[in-house]
């Protein structure tokens, strides 16, 4: 029997209510201290971008779409467009399926009662609080990742549509997507597993590092074992998130620069001094100079006074004193002009 009125709004709210309370959680414990050095902070994105993003993405983050949107677009070092914002055509084409998948998820499959309006509150908690939150400027990202809870709860859905869908054309889509989905996740396990055993680059965090290369990541612990004591002396930028993990002495300055635009990097202003601060990068980083935009960023510091190191396809630029016996066997040598 359908539940009352009542009782769907209750259920509505119930879900809904979660969301609410998860992103209360999150700032208490983590955003109520600011940004991090890896997001830009404060400027938002455009209601025309964000609006079709929460359409697509609680679906649509069962198959990875916006990885694999990104992927295609934005992959570091030769993206398609300039920025994120970019893809918003696109993302309002994936909107306007996404909501005719929606409603053939509640009309056109064999729903429990009380699945259909908590998923709808759910659904609707996730888009307005995340979708907000993203164009007021908070420290939010909208990506797949932030949509994985509700995509869990809607998929039992999409497994009804393609089981028992009231049209058969609604039943192929469904199995279409889900075999895609399927057929992708065991293609990316079989990758990734491959990319594992031939990068064989485990560091001292115990986790397989597929950015910097194992020469590169020799001379990083090497420099992070002659930091000074008290973690005060030593400064190093790291250009993806996950390289910071293997610097346990040193500060560090973790950033997700590699995948950033020339225009965003622009916006970093850094000031203060070190005594000796160390820029890594690579071949990705230097791809139309953001490299230089970078060290620029460095407010403090004169754009002429780096060093460099070089360690295969890694540079490690500085200015202070390079610690002795570090990376010895590899000349120091100026940037390049």
């Amino acid at each position: 029997m359908a539940p009352s009125v009542r009782r769907f709004v209750a259920l509505a709210c119930k879900g809904g209510s979660m969301v609410v309370l998860g992103q209360i959680v999150l700032w208490a414990v983590l955003l109520r201290f600011g940004v991090n050095p890896s997001t830009m902070g404060g400027h938002g994105v455009p209601w025309w971008y964000a609006v079709p993003v929460v359409a697509v993405l609680p679906i649509g983050s069962v198959i990875g779409i916006g990885s694999l949107v990104s992927r295609v677009f934005l992959f570091p070092g030769h993206p398609l467009v300039g920025a994120q914002e970019s893809l918003a055509p696109l993302y309002w084409v994936l909107a306007a399926g996404a909501m005719l998948l929606y409603w053939a998820l509640g009309r056109r499959s064999q729903l429990p009662g009380d699945y259909r309006p908590f998923a709808a509150g759910m659904a609707a908690g996730y888009m307005v609080l995340l979708g907000g939150l993203a164009v007021a400027g908070a420290s939010v990202s909208l990506e797949d990742r932030q949509f994985f809870p509700l995509g869990a709860v809607l998929l039992p859905a999409l497994v009804e549509l393609a089981r028992s869908g009231g049209a058969l054309a609604w039943r192929i889509a469904a199995r279409a997507g889900l075999a895609f989905a399927c057929a992708y996740g065991m293609f990316a396990l079989v990758v990734h597993h491959r990319q594992l055993m031939q990068t064989a680059n485990v560091g001292r965090a115990g986790f397989t590092q597929h950015i910097i290369s194992r020469e590169a990541l020799k001379v990083l612990h090497e420099l992070d074992d002659a930091a000074p004591a008290g973690g005060t002396g030593t400064l190093i930028y790291v250009p993806s998130p996950e390289i910071s993990f293997e610097i346990k002495n040193a500060r560090v300055l973790s950033t997700f620069d590699m995948n950033l635009s020339a225009d965003e990097l622009r916006a970093r202003v850094r000031h203060g001094r070190v005594p000796l601060l160390v820029v890594l990068t690579n071949s990705v980083l230097e791809a139309g100079g953001r490299d230089e935009i970078v060290r620029r960023s460095f407010a403090d510091y004169s754009p002429a006074g780096w060093s460099r190191v070089r360690v295969g396809d890694w540079s490690f630029f500085y200015q202070g004193p390079w610690p002795s016996g570090v990376a010895a066997q590899v000349p120091a040598m100026p940037p390049p002009s």
